[in-house]
């Protein structure tokens, strides 16, 4: 399995940024999708059939619990592990085992659920939604026409950080 941890760095300093994550929006270190999207790789011969593409979203939490799925070893009862078994995404083309994603580095902070994504740079910012599905590019902020979805991604923000 190989993936990376964070989008290629694309924060407007000059002669410090490497990569792209075009057509993500920003990069590496952020909470926009060319922060957090990144391509992963799994090769598993007679298992994992070859040359397939897989859309839906797991994180690298998922990797212990698949391994550890996948060699009978027993976790700890007393952790709450954010990570899911992905065997069943990666080898019978199975939804995510996700209702959401949540991610906070230093300010920023963002929610996924679904096709709709909140973000912000700064808590003292409003959150910014965005539908993922119909513009992956983070171009067209919808708080203000969905004030619903912001407050349902709010809300489920609020579980996660109750989890912590």
């Amino acid at each position: 399995f190989f993936y990376s941890d964070n989008g290629a760095f694309r924060l407007g300093r000059k002669g410090l940024d490497v990569g792209s994550n075009f057509p993500l929006r920003s990069g590496g270190v952020t909470c926009w999708e060319g922060g957090l999207r990144v391509v992963a790789m799994a090769r598993w011969p007679g298992t994992i059939p070859a040359g397939i593409t897989i859309s839906e979203p797991c994180w690298s939490p998922d990797l212990l619990v698949t391994f550890a799925t996948l060699t009978n070893a027993e976790l700890p009862t007393n952790v709450v592990f954010d990570g899911r078994n992905i065997l069943p995404v990666l080898t019978e083309n199975a939804e995510s085992p996700h209702d959401s994603f949540y991610f906070r580095y230093r300010k920023h902070a963002a929610l996924r659920k679904g096709a709709w994504k909140i973000v912000r740079e700064n808590p003292k910012q409003a959150w910014q939604l965005f539908n993922l599905q119909t513009d992956p590019r983070e171009k067209k902020n919808l708080a203000d026409v969905k004030p619903g979805v912001v407050r349902e991604l709010q809300a489920e923000r609020n579980t996660w950080e109750d989890s912590f």
